[in-house]
């Protein structure tokens, strides 16, 4: 309101009466024009305002609902909009954050059904055990039915019978699919692995003198000039032979408890190798542990070792021994004739040999060593070389000395475990003939584990 405004007045019916019109009995309220003041304006200007900000505020008052809940929504909206904002303003993760965080969700995820599997397990078993439970109660109830049981009873109970051996028989099926797929995959490992032995072996068996391999041989049957009765043995005694088992076993002690031995390092099929050198002899074991009693293993190898077929099947390879039963002195000992012939260079490498099972301290010991021949044969047998033409050349025979063992050792906790080692004395002209050596007695330790215990690769999956 300007100040001109308060200088006019209206009356009551609106019209405007200048202030040198007024009468003397107009209100007070309207102050006459001679009569302002500066203070007087002042606070006309101030009532004036006071009066227009209540006028402007009574309309906003009397607003309809519709317009209230407009005013909600869009205060709403715009809270809205500033949560929004808010989190788009947070700083984003790194990529370190985000690794945490995701194994974090990745650990809780696994413990998460590691606990529902075992929750599972639980209910599982306690199935099991209700069924067993309810299958127990109804045979005992069928044990003590009368015998005017009515057919269908009869029935029932036979179908549950069959319901599980349906059952058990599904669970084995499975179980024998599971195992011809890992065979079929052992089938194919061990081709391919045969394959590169092979040529590897064909030449440390050229740099040594020995035969080349040969893929798919077939053990043949020994010569018939190398029978017991050619070979004119003197009969060995139980006594004998624990001399040399006594003599065999203080030198396999003393070897294993050195200090000084070498490893490679590497794991092939599970065994592991230690080695020492003396002069021109390779002392050397591999050791391995078996889930098996200690006595187990022995027994199943020695049934194997201690017949002709055995001992010929578990040293079939490229090289060509062959072994003779020539005495068997009892349960636990018995003689064979062990030739090495190298094919193409008249060399024929001929052992008399005792293969013994005792028991010792810590298990059992499976030896293979060699007899003095002159103590034990009244006359040596002739070469079938020899023999074959009497133009043929003359082929050369050496007497060698074998000295191989292992050892089946009682480990694990409740003592169920086997720890077997196979070990020898070999010779070690050229570091060739430790590594052919080495390979050799390493496959004939897996051919003596499938024998007694089972396949590789099956051991591996239990």
């Amino acid at each position: 309101m300007k100040i001109a405004e308060l200088l006019s007045a209206t009356d009551g019916d609106g019209y405007r009466v200048d202030a040198t019109q007024q009468q003397p009995c107009v209100s007070p309220m309207v102050p006459r024009v001679q009569d302002l003041s500066m203070s007087r304006i002042m606070q006309e200007l101030r009532q004036a305002g006071k009066a227009a900000h209540e006028a402007a505020a009574e309309p906003s008052a009397r607003e309809t609902p519709d317009a209230q809940d407009a005013d909600t929504n869009a205060d709403a909206e715009a809270a809205g909009t500033r949560r929004r904002r808010t989190r788009n303003g947070f700083t984003p993760l790194t990529e370190s954050e985000k690794r945490v965080k995701q194994r974090q969700l990745v650990k809780r995820s696994y413990y998460r059904k590691i606990d529902t599997i075992n929750e599972l397990r639980e209910v599982s078993e306690k199935l099991e055990h209700e069924f067993r439970r309810v299958l127990t109660g109804r045979r005992r109830l069928s044990a003590q039915r009368p015998l005017d049981v009515s057919p269908f009873e009869e029935l029932r109970e036979q179908y549950a019978a069959l319901a599980l051996t349906k059952d058990d028989l599904r669970q084995e099926n499975e179980a024998l699919r599971s195992v011809a797929a890992e065979q079929s995959k052992a089938r194919t490992r061990v081709g391919i692995l045969v394959d590169e032995e092979l040529r590897d072996q064909a030449d440390a068996a050229r740099a040594v003198g020995l035969p080349s391999p040969r893929p798919n041989a077939e053990p043949q049957a020994p010569p018939p000039s190398t029978s017991a009765a050619e070979l004119d043995l003197v009969p060995i005694s139980q006594s004998e032979c624990l001399a040399v088992v006594r003599e065999a076993y203080a030198r396999i002690m003393a070897f294993r408890a050195a200090q000084n031995l070498v490893s490679t390092g590497a794991s092939v099929f599970g065994w592991r190798d230690r080695r020492k050198v003396e002069g021109d002899t390779m002392k050397f074991f591999l050791e391995k542990t078996f889930p098996r009693s200690a006595e187990s293993v022995a027994t199943a190898l020695w049934d194997v070792l201690s017949t002709e077929a055995g001992a010929n099947r578990v040293y079939s390879s490229s090289v060509a021994i062959r072994f003779r039963l020539v005495q068997r002195v009892d349960a636990n000992n018995v003689v064979f004739y062990r030739t090495i012939e190298r094919e193409g260079q008249g060399v024929v490498i001929k052992s008399l040999v005792l293969a013994a099972l005792v028991q010792i301290e810590t298990g059992y010991m499976l030896l293979f060593r060699s007899l003095d021949p002159a103590q034990r044969l009244r006359r040596a047998p002739e070469s079938p070389s020899t023999r074959a033409s009497p133009f043929a050349a003359q082929v050369r025979e050496l007497w060698a000395d074998v000295f191989s063992w292992g050892h089946f050792e009682v480990a694990g906790e409740h003592q169920e475990l086997c720890r077997n080692s196979f070990g020898g004395f070999v010779p070690s002209s050229t570091a060739t003939s430790l590594e052919f050596w080495l390979m050799h007695i390493l496959l004939i330790a897996v051919r003596c584990e499938t024998e007694a215990i089972g396949s590789v690769f099956l051991l591996q999956r239990e």
